[in-house]
């Protein structure tokens, strides 16, 4: 037998032995992913560019980081309300349009409890733009933190209220999904002149 012939057969031996523990998994290794540190919930909504399913943080997870920043719902297109949480523990509700300037109709405070918002609204502009919130997201002194993923990784982060969840099962249309992270949060939190003592 050639030298030749001899190495293919070993090759093709080699081959044989390590194509089935391949399939049977022993030489494979799952690498985690950002999704680990969450779980998928029974909800999902409608968001270009997601699969929309919506994911619950574990206690585990950095909750918090992901719930710092502007949201605005996605039907917002030329108008409409955006929520602004705060590293210090404080919160702003925004009106804005395209043709005018932002006003503030709310500041108050915030904390996160069982991945839950609990937002306290103490100097509402007007009772009726809180009602009018109300009807349109649900109650907003309780938000429900998910997020989305986006291929293996978490993508937005989204608020829901307890309401939205218990009449709309899927597909839930009335979120506020964030818009910007405040890394930089000062500027905004001066800009919208909200008291230390609100």
């Amino acid at each position: 037998m050639k030298r030749s012939q001899a190495r293919l057969i070993a090759l093709v031996s080699i081959v044989g032995i390590l194509l089935p523990l391949a399939a049977s998994g022993q030489s494979s290794k799952r690498y985690g992913t950002d999704l680990d540190s969450t779980e998928p919930a029974r909800y999902s909504v409608e968001m270009p560019g997601h699969d929309g399913q919506l994911r619950r943080l574990r206690p585990e997870s950095e909750a918090r980081s992901k719930v710092l920043g502007q949201f605005r719902s996605v039907a917002d297109l030329t108008g409409g309300s955006d929520f602004h949480f705060f590293p210090n523990g404080k919160s702003a509700i925004t009106r804005w349009c395209d043709i005018c300037p932002v006003a503030t109709v709310a500041t108050g405070d915030w904390q996160l409890k069982e991945n839950e918002v609990i937002l306290t609204v103490t100097r509402p502009a007007s009772a009726r733009s809180l009602d009018s919130l109300n009807e349109r997201f649900g109650a907003v002194a309780r938000l429900a933190v998910f997020v989305v993923a986006k291929g293996d990784f978490i993508g937005e982060t989204v608020l829901v209220s307890p309401e939205m969840l218990k009449t709309r099962p899927a597909p839930i249309f009335r979120y506020l999904v964030r818009r910007e992270p405040y890394l930089d949060w000062q500027p905004t939190y001066e800009r919208l002149r909200i008291s230390e003592t609100n």
